[in-house]
């Protein structure tokens, strides 16, 4: 009886197929390029996927503690009111620290040209919550007198040509 072992006997095997591989992609130079061309296309499009689910899922928000964060919504649409957010950050003792969010559009004239902007309307509290700081200016507080305060965005005051890096006192548009 004659035994073979797994090196000695798919060993030639394999090279010969891989000889055989190579003269058959040879003779087609149009396939060769077509799949090398989907190959690169394939992991390209996987890499970007996989990056942005690496950013928007997988990689922690750049905020302090994020892990604490709770987002409370009813419904697709924001339906809560100024006093229906006063009315949950004074009663619910679950939480730490209740901030609430609301997206609001705007309009902007800017030499005759009229531009829809979208932002945000923060409580006052909303920044310290998240801990994050202003990189111009100041930001409400709770000491702000009307509880809910509007924020300039840094990208609207340096696409309106108004800060730079270096300038504290800008205003916007």
């Amino acid at each position: 009886m004659v035994s073979f072992t797994a090196e000695r006997y798919h060993g030639p095997m394999v090279s010969n197929d891989l000889r055989e591989a190579i003269r058959r992609l040879a003779k087609r130079p149009a396939f060769l390029l077509s799949a090398t061309a989907i190959l690169t296309l394939g992991i390209g499009f996987h890499t970007v996927v996989f990056s942005l689910m690496n950013l928007l899922v997988l990689k922690p928000l750049p905020v302090r503690h994020p892990e604490t964060l709770v987002s409370l919504q009813t419904g697709a649409a924001p339906t809560w009111s100024f006093p229906n957010y006063a009315d949950v950050r004074e009663r619910a003792t679950v939480f730490d620290d209740v901030a609430a969010i609301r997206v609001i559009p705007a309009h902007l004239n800017r030499n005759g040209a009229k531009m829809r902007l979208w932002g945000y309307l923060v409580t006052g509290n909303y920044f310290d919550l998240l801990g994050v700081s202003a990189r111009h200016g100041r930001l409400g507080g709770r000491e702000d007198p009307s509880g809910a305060t509007s924020q300039w965005i840094h990208g609207l005051w340096t696409s309106c040509g108004r800060i730079r890096d270096d300038d504290t006192n800008a205003t916007p548009c």
